[in-house]
């Protein structure tokens, strides 16, 4: 099994519930089709009012059995 780690950012002007409403509702039910996927996790970022910035609002995991399958899914459309 092979894990991927993307660091997620939101689009300029987008406020973090949006994000994160967008991020879980829209992008994950996408992303879970991608073939061979085996493993879809979404970690949200808990904002902290006393950080000036994050350096990300999310961290996803996608798992995968072995590096063809990762290949096919980044190809897939």
């Amino acid at each position: 099994m092979t894990k991927v780690v993307i660091l997620v950012s939101r689009r300029a002007g987008m406020d973090q519930a949006t994000f994160s409403r967008y991020w879980r509702e829209v992008h994950a039910p996408i992303a879970a089709r991608m073939p061979g996927i085996r493993r879809y996790v979404q970690n949200h970022v808990v904002p902290d009012p006393a950080a000036e910035d994050s350096v990300c609002d999310g961290l996803v995991e996608l798992w995968f059995d072995d590096a063809a399958a990762i290949q096919a899914a980044f190809n897939s459309p």
